[in-house]
């Protein structure tokens, strides 16, 4: 089967090779590796192309693949939430995912270019064999849960690489997450990933195409796609992954809507049935228990939601444009701000800020004008291709459909939005006729480069000017060593959390402290003021962030004293509290005890030795108590006030307009090159070129076109736009109409349309008069629901 795929004239073979050879990329530890690789044989293929094409409305892609690579500007910069500092492994997250954007854009432009040398099916069915190890990668998780072996690679790799946890997950054998927030340990397949999220994004997006490829057939081939999608069905009910079971109802519900307009009952009928069937499994077996008792415990939703909230508001009070590049590690945990990973919770710091969905990725590393591209460019996909015919574009539109539904849990950059893309490839096959060339997409923005650069920089500029207006805070910190004590009276039982005490240390005393010392409003300071806490400690990091160096210093050390000034009160208040309440204790214990001890000394006091003995106990509790009373624990500062000038505001302003500057400048020349630099918009003798217009007709109406051309015979030839199509097919008919002898001379004739980019006339006038041919007229050639150009469009003067 192999060889197959590697015949030269088999253009689908990466693909092919990729989802076949599953199976031996997984035990070799190479199997995400190998879509790089493959992504090389692709470019390859696209670059001996004389024109690439690409589906309509890829230019947003495009835009897109710029505006997150801006990020890379901003990837050092502190994001608020998240733990302060510098990190190179930064850089080679970002690398990796946006080498993951690049190697499906070009899968994507592969599949659309390829469409005369590998059928749409048989991409489908390479697409169907992926869900096909998906499943038997789910089966072995669910038989063969506690398999982990290294892959072949992981043996070859130095041990000190292949131990990191990104090279771990990345290259080693497993078949299952075992976890247990049912109550009891519970395998979730994953094979042939390390997670479940991966295996069931990928089970999901993949599903569509295989019923499309395998549902048309023998009967044979039906009957083996029921008993996998059997198999399926327990497998993705036993990964417990509710993402995937909502992209699968979409995609269902999708189907049945689709059918039903189009009045497709045959299909509503068989999808009725197959709905009938999975409901009957669910009610009469196992897997339908598993289902409720799965609903019952939500699990990470809390999790999810507080990530996914941080991640949004981190954005929006930082970056709210262009993001942050990449993730970043939380500043504590959902629980407390001191909240970290221990040896005995390892599990207790939370997933990065950005993880956890492709939504929170996409703002928190590209901001809001990439959630905007992001989001338009996918739905335009789907929008414009829901007239789509066949079942390959039909499966198409249910992968993208699942990557939307999935957005707020899965990160879709790997496998899932692969195929995704492939998909878009697919769904741009039924319009050969009308795709864009990615020359011709991109000439006008190659040509005005040198504009869109000056407005990035002018926008940079204007960044920049902005940090100036407003300038840089300096933010000074201290650090404060709070040891636990009791604020509220009731010793012994609960001690004042860090969270806590960071309450106090930004509650209104402390910010009118600060107010009344720097002689600032207090809704000023209260947003210059932040506190946060070291892993696993009770030290408290107080922040300010002040106009320059002295009000910062002096903002910090006045918070950190009147914070330890108002704990000392507090403790205080509790002392005396807890010391009224307890000396009155005491004393009632000295009475009881001298009673009980007079009849002790009598026979009939006997049996109150025990008593006795419970008293004096309680007394040198309560002696302790007292004695506890006299250390006041307030707190000590550990670290002199330490002022940083930050250049993450600078970064982030300067960045963002750089960012806007090109987007305006790309939208100038867009708007150029589609409206205002088009030949129908101005009369043709307006643009300095010596040559009339010898007939303005419809691209359908050769006839009338020969009769005005003949009077122009004879001519070497009828040349056109190369960047119309309308154009070339009309320069093709005529060239086909005319007679032998009227090919000869040096004469030609222009063939152009309305949508004719004047930059292109200009240029190709020039280009054939410096190699010895003369245009000696144009053809102006209109759609038919065109007006009637202008008067001196429609001359049919006769070229001297």
């Amino acid at each position: 089967m192999i060889h197959r795929f590697l015949r030269s004239q088999d253009a689908g073979w990466p693909i092919a090779l990729l989802f076949v050879g599953l199976p031996i990329w997984w035990v070799l530890g190479v199997w995400q590796i190998m879509f790089f690789v493959m992504a090389i044989p692709m470019a390859v293929h696209l670059m001996k192309q004389r024109l690439v094409h690409m589906p309509r409305g890829f230019g947003m892609w495009m835009v897109w693949l710029c505006w997150l690579a801006i990020g890379v500007l901003v990837i050092q910069v502190d994001a608020p939430g998240a733990v302060p500092g510098t990190q190179m492994s930064r850089y080679l997250t970002f690398g990796y995912r946006f080498c993951w954007y690049l190697i499906i854009t070009i899968v994507a432009l592969y599949v659309v270019n390829t469409r005369r040398l590998v059928t749409s099916e048989r991409l489908a069915r390479s697409i169907a064999w992926l869900f096909v190890m998906m499943v038997g990668g789910g089966m072995l998780g669910v038989l063969v849960p506690e398999l982990s072996l290294p892959s072949a690679l992981q043996m070859v790799l130095p041990s000190s690489v292949a131990s990191q946890p990104f090279v771990h997950d990345l290259v080693h054998i497993q078949t299952a997450q075992v976890q247990n927030f049912l109550g009891y340990d519970e395998a979730r397949p994953s094979a042939p990933f390390a997670y479940t999220n991966e295996w069931g994004l990928t089970t999901a997006v993949s599903l569509p195409f295989f019923v499309a490829s395998w549902s048309r057939g023998s009967t044979l081939r039906k009957t083996a796609m029921l008993v996998i999608l059997g198999l399926g069905l327990f497998t993705i009910v036993s990964s417990l992954n509710r993402g995937m079971w909502a992209a699968v109802a979409a995609m269902g519900a999708f189907l049945v809507i689709r059918a039903a307009s189009k009045g497709h009952f045959k299909l509503l009928f068989s999808s009725g049935m197959l709905l009938a069937g999975v409901a009957a499994v669910l009610m009469f077996s196992s897997l339908g228990d598993l289902v409720l008792a799965r609903f019952d415990n939500p699990h990470s939703n809390e999790g999810r939601t507080n990530l996914g909230l941080l991640s949004v508001n981190s954005t929006l009070e930082g970056s709210p444009l262009v993001g942050f590049g990449s993730t970043r590690d939380v500043a504590g945990n959902f629980k407390s701000i001191a909240g970290g990973a221990t040896d005995a919770c390892p599990k207790c710091e939370p997933p990065p800020l950005g993880t956890q969905g492709q939504l929170w990725l996409v703002i928190f590393g590209a901001g809001l004008i990439g959630l905007a591209l992001y989001l338009g460019f996918m739905l335009r996909q789907i929008v414009q291709n829901l007239r789509a015919t066949s079942a390959e574009g039909t499966a198409a539109l249910c992968a993208l459909i699942a990557l939307l539904i999935t957005m707020p849990v899965y990160n879709a950059v790997g496998v899932g939005l692969y195929v995704g893309f492939i998909g878009i490839g697919l769904l741009a096959r039924e319009h050969p006729a009308e795709l864009p060339a990615v020359s011709q997409v991109l000439r006008p923005f190659r040509q005005h480069a040198l504009t869109v650069l000056v407005i990035a920089i002018a926008g940079g500029a204007a960044g920049l000017g902005v940090h100036v207006l407003k300038g840089a805070p300096i933010e000074a910190t201290q650090r404060i060593f709070v040891p636990a004590a009791d604020l509220v009276g009731v010793p012994g039982v609960r001690t004042l959390s860090l969270d806590g005490e960071a309450r106090i240390a930004t509650s209104v005393p402390v910010v009118r402290a600060v107010a009344d010392e720097l002689d600032l409003p207090e809704q000023h300071v209260r947003s210059a003021l932040s506190i946060g806490a070291e892993s696993n400690s009770r030290v408290l990091i107080l922040r300010y962030a002040g106009a320059d160096e002295r009000d910062a210093i002096l903002g910090v050390e006045t918070a950190a004293e009147e914070y330890l000034r108002l704990r000392t009160e507090l403790i205080a208040q509790s002392n005396e509290s807890v010391v009224a309440r307890y000396s009155a204790r005491e004393e009632a214990l000295d009475d009881v005890y001298r009673d009980i001890s007079e009849l002790t000394e009598t026979a009939r006091g006997e049996s109150l030795w025990g008593t006795v003995t419970k008293i004096r106990r309680e007394r040198v509790e309560v002696a302790d108590v007292l004695l506890g009373t006299n250390d006041l624990p307030a707190g000590q500062v550990i670290s002199a006030a330490t002022p940083r000038r930050t250049n993450s505001e600078l970064t982030i302003r300067v960045t963002t307009g750089l960012g806007l500057g090109a987007l305006a400048g790309l939208a100038l020349v867009l708007v150029y090159d589609r409206y205002l630099g088009r030949i129908g918009l101005r009369p043709v003798s307006r643009l300095g070129i010596d040559i009339p217009v010898v007939a303005s007709v419809s691209a359908a109406d050769v006839p009338s076109t020969l009769e005005a051309v003949r009077a122009y015979l004879p001519v070497a030839g009828v040349l056109a736009d190369p960047l119309s199509p309308r154009a070339r097919r009309m320069a093709g008919a005529l060239n086909a109409h005319l007679r032998a002898g009227d090919h000869r001379g040096a004469r030609v004739l222009l063939v152009i349309d309305r949508r004719s980019r004047t930059g292109t006339l200009r240029r190709a006038y020039e280009r054939h008069l410096a190699s010895g041919v003369y245009p000696v007229g144009l053809i102006m050639c209109t759609d038919s629901r065109s007006r009637e150009p202008n008067a001196d469009t429609r001359s049919r003067s006769k070229a001297s």
